[in-house]
């Protein structure tokens, strides 16, 4: 028992090292850059909506405790510190598992290919991926436990596409299992063109007035994710797509209705009452009640 107990903290304590570590140099450029990225994103928003309802004065000058949970887990997202709170929170469970399958299956087919056409079907087949996990938190009882962590938010800015409970990250690391076997991951050639993809997270949280054909059919706009955040029952669980909006086109998950109102948040919740840590726990707490409960398997989120 000391045996293995002394090897995991080993293992752990590796972890933090390389991870860490090692590459404090390359996590300070990453932190800038995410800096850099919100802050280009903001200043947009900024130009098209005015200053009283931007993004850059609710996180500046007007935070509310929605608004300074989001702000926490931008630093803890742009600092590289989820990976150890998704390893912590759960147990380094999906990450050995996903270390386990590519261990003995790796394919890496996107290596035979042009670097563009491995980048773009990566691209599509993580985005894919990424659909039907959402689908699956919300539809699932115990992931939903974890996935409304983020649809608490009470009001949108640049930087709420980074709240994001650790256990939701973790989970994410076994569907990317997929993509990583099939076409291995992109390499360093790829580094700007995904910096550019993850931007389109901080504008889907933003009030930017983009959307028509392209925001419809191939990259979901913020008006569309907002209805996605609606508490109104007529939007629940519909425009899933983390980046393309087709999927939703493609599996029937697309909002066609003429309510353009969305009211953002949750019917009940006390998560924008406490602090991030707090809420953290809360959300924690309640996954684990939900999983070993009777009704873990029987509700979503129409009946939050």
């Amino acid at each position: 028992m000391i045996t293995t107990l002394e090897m995991l903290i080993d293992k752990f304590l590796n972890f933090v090292v390389q991870t860490y570590w090692l590459n404090i140099d390359l996590l300070a450029l990453s932190f800038l850059i995410s800096c850099s990225m919100a802050l280009i994103v903001m200043l947009i928003e900024l130009y098209y909506i005015g200053f009283n309802s931007s993004s850059f004065k609710r996180v500046i000058f007007d935070r509310s405790v929605s608004t300074s949970t989001d702000i926490f887990y931008f630093i803890v997202h742009a600092s590289g510190l989820i990976t150890l709170f998704g390893v912590l929170f759960s147990f380094g469970i999906p990450q050995s598992v996903s270390t386990l399958v590519k261990s003995f299956f790796s394919f890496n087919l996107g290596f035979q290919l042009n670097i563009y056409y491995h980048l773009i079907l990566f691209l599509l087949l993580v985005d894919l991926m990424n659909y039907w996990q959402h689908r699956l938190m919300h539809r699932i009882p115990f992931l939903w436990e974890i996935h409304k962590f983020h649809h608490s938010a009470e009001e949108f800015n640049v930087l709420t596409v980074f709240r994001e409970h650790p256990l939701d990250k973790a989970f994410n690391s076994i569907f990317m299992i997929l993509p990583g076997v099939l076409l291995g991951n992109p390499v360093g050639e790829f580094a700007l063109f995904i910096t550019i993809y993850g931007m389109i997270g901080y504008v889907q949280h933003s009030e930017i007035p983009w959307h028509g054909k392209i925001g419809t059919y191939i990259i979901q706009s913020p008006r569309d994710h907002w209805i996605h955040h609606s508490k109104l029952e007529e939007h629940h669980d519909k425009n899933f797509g983390s980046t393309f909006a087709f999927w939703d086109h493609i599996f029937g998950t697309y909002y066609k209705g003429s309510n353009k109102e969305p009211v953002l948040g949750l019917h009940e919740t006390k998560l924008n009452q406490m602090s991030a840590l707090r809420a953290t726990f809360t959300v924690q707490s309640s996954f684990f009640q939900k999983l070993f409960s009777v009704s873990g398997l029987k509700s979503n989120r129409s009946s939050e």
